[in-house]
């Protein structure tokens, strides 16, 4: 609702679709006690309607999201499915639903984040101000060390973590209170609980992090506490299952914490609103691994001063008669217009509006952090960050011909039909 969009929720809990009216959302959002699996109730929150764009499957069983997924794309084909899965299995019958599949693997996502942040802690701030952390700033710099790194647990989340850090060069030792497995066992596995025995056995006093990563809350922040106490500088990371332990989490004092539920809902209004973010950070990372860090630090640096530190609005634009069919106009009768020109300040066109292109999609060709006399045709997809302020500037721009007109030419002609005649007949000639 915060991106401005519509939202039907389905609950089988009569509870949850109460509190929607008491919570403050930007819209108004409907709620319907139902189970999502029967494929009329999905139909009577308006899967056929012409205005549904998607489809997000949420349940904490996933046979229940593949259930669903299924049934929307074969009731609504033209609709988004994102679905939440952890299961190979799931997500391989997921792959043959076609295109706008989408799932979504917290603790995959989370393992690719942390090794990006390592690698490069120039993309971790970045990354956190632009979905919207609360508190984040672009002048935060998080330094995860590099070194030994011990994970408690090795389930999902443990997995994916250890493949992601050995990727940055790292070596790990896992600590499992269950069975190691055989192929595996050896000196980077400790068998146990996380006590601060154990602890000492994985090598903590000499180790630059720590992630408690099991399935109980209670166990990661006890984690926590015995790491610190036996290594007051080792960097810490914890995950957090339930929200409403928040409080606790956070006098912890832990220096990231990871909530797989929050991490696939900043992951799923990324794929709806700004599908070119994975484009984006891909570009950035690319160029970090060419050894070029300026290029990251001046991309920060230049959206900070555009912009500003304030919370961030991402969206992107399809240049089409829906999105923009005053801009789509000009350019199918042969006009050129380039970023700059859109950019401009419909109440000055000698200023900017807030407002950065962060990458352009013209057909097969992508262009990462594009310079302004890019220009843009039909098709072309862009990405931008901006204040709330540019998002409504642009709206105008592209949907109204006189503001398009004044912001390309500089001359802002006569509208109506008295001024016109004015103008014809008492403006100076020549």
């Amino acid at each position: 609702t915060d991106a401005g969009m519509t939202v039907v929720v389905i609950d089988r809990e009569p509870e949850r679709i109460r509190s929607l009216m008491l919570r403050d959302y930007g819209a108004e959002v409907s709620g319907l006690v139902a189970d999502a699996i029967v494929p009329e109730h999905l139909m009577e929150a308006g899967l056929s309607k012409d205005c549904c764009r998607g489809v997000i499957a949420l349940t904490q069983n996933e046979e229940v999201n593949l259930k669903i997924s299924v049934t929307a794309r074969l009731l609504n084909p033209r609709v988004w499915v994102v679905t939440q899965s952890t299961s190979e299995a799931h997500e391989d019958t997921l792959a043959t639903l076609g295109e706008n599949v989408h799932i979504v693997d917290p603790f995959q996502t989370y393992a690719k984040y942390l090794g990006a942040t390592i690698a490069t802690p120039g993309i971790h701030t970045l990354n956190q101000w632009l979905v919207g952390t609360p508190g984040a700033l672009l002048s935060d710099r998080l330094m995860p060390p590099r070194g030994t790194w011990i994970l408690c647990g090795y389930g999902r989340m443990g997995r994916w973590l250890r493949r992601s850090l050995q990727k940055q060069g790292l070596s790990t030792v896992v600590i499992e209170p269950g069975e190691v497995p055989s192929s595996q066992a050896g000196d980077s596995f400790v068998a146990g609980r996380a006590s601060q025995k154990n602890l000492l056995l994985a090598g903590i006093e000499t180790a630059a992090g720590i992630v408690a990563c099991t399935d109980h809350d209670s166990d990661n922040l006890s984690i926590v506490l015995n790491a610190k106490a036996l290594n007051p500088k080792i960097f810490c990371i914890v995950r957090q299952n339930r929200y409403r332990n928040q409080m606790v989490f956070h006098a912890a004092n832990a220096d990231l914490i990871m909530m797989p539920s929050l991490t696939s809902a900043r992951r799923i209004l990324l794929l709806l609103i700004a599908p070119l973010m994975k484009n984006f950070f891909e570009g950035l990372r690319a160029t970090q691994r060419e050894g070029n860090e300026a290029v990251i630090r001046e991309a920060i640096d230049r959206i900070q001063s555009e912009i500003g530190g304030g919370p961030p609005r991402v969206w992107t634009v399809l240049i089409d008669k829906g999105s923009a069919p005053t801009l789509l106009d000009v350019i199918e009768k042969g006009g050129t217009i380039d970023l700059a020109d859109i950019l401009r300040d419909p109440r000055d066109r000698l200023k900017r509006i807030a407002s950065v292109p962060l990458v352009v999609r013209s057909g097969a060709e992508v262009t990462v952090l594009p310079t302004l006399d890019t220009l843009i045709g039909s098709g072309d997809e862009v990405l931008f960050c901006g204040t709330q302020a540019a998002f409504r500037d642009l709206e105008v721009t592209m949907n109204n011909e006189y503001v398009l007109s004044y912001l390309i030419t500089g001359f802002d002609p006569p509208r109506g039909w008295v001024m016109s005649w004015f103008r014809a007949r008492y403006a100076p000639q020549g």
